[in-house]
């Protein structure tokens, strides 16, 4: 899952960010929705899980997302998440990245 891998990845891109002055992560919301009953169903039963409900930022209303029967918003913005991130500390004068990463 990808809470397995998301502290290493922004540890990697705020790494890049910092030494080369370049913006690399740029959280988004992500929209999954639902085409049918089955489908809506399944996903509504997903979020419930308490592995997946930390990446569901909120279920959308029908209204909101017109022509498909329901949907959620899921997280993009490590602010937001409900996971321990651990940073790279860079205080080193080095551009080498540390031997943790």
């Amino acid at each position: 899952m990808i809470g397995e891998f998301l502290p290493e990845a922004l540890d990697f891109y705020r790494w890049i960010e910092e030494n080369f002055g370049v913006a690399l992560w740029h959280p988004m919301p992500i929209l999954r929705l639902a085409g049918n009953d089955d489908e809506w169903a399944k996903m509504r039963a997903k979020a419930a899980r308490a592995d997946v409900e930390v990446w569901v930022d909120r279920e959308l209303a029908k209204q909101e997302i017109d022509g498909w029967l329901g949907g959620f918003e899921i997280r993009s913005d490590e602010d937001e998440l409900d996971v321990e991130l651990d940073y790279v500390d860079d205080d080193d004068d080095d551009d080498e990245m540390d031997e943790n990463w």
